[in-house]
């Protein structure tokens, strides 16, 4: 499935609860984390170098999203 926009992927995932990207966490010296493919960065309009992003948790989910500055 090819998604046009971010709603597209959002509506996606509330509707068929479906996973849209699975990944592992690898360890970074003493702490674990997730490498974000570059397409999801430019995708999210996040550059990696300049932008802030907020780490969110809830129950069992962890939410990354761009700071809103």
């Amino acid at each position: 499935m090819i998604f046009k926009n971010k709603s597209d992927i959002i509506n996606y995932h509330r509707i068929y609860k479906a996973v849209i990207m699975l990944k592992k966490l690898i360890q970074i010296g003493t702490s674990w984390g997730v490498i974000i493919p570059k397409s999801t960065l430019e995708f999210l309009n996040i550059n990696p170098v300049i932008d802030k992003v907020e780490i969110l948790w809830n129950e069992n989910e962890i939410i990354i999203r761009k700071n809103k500055k």
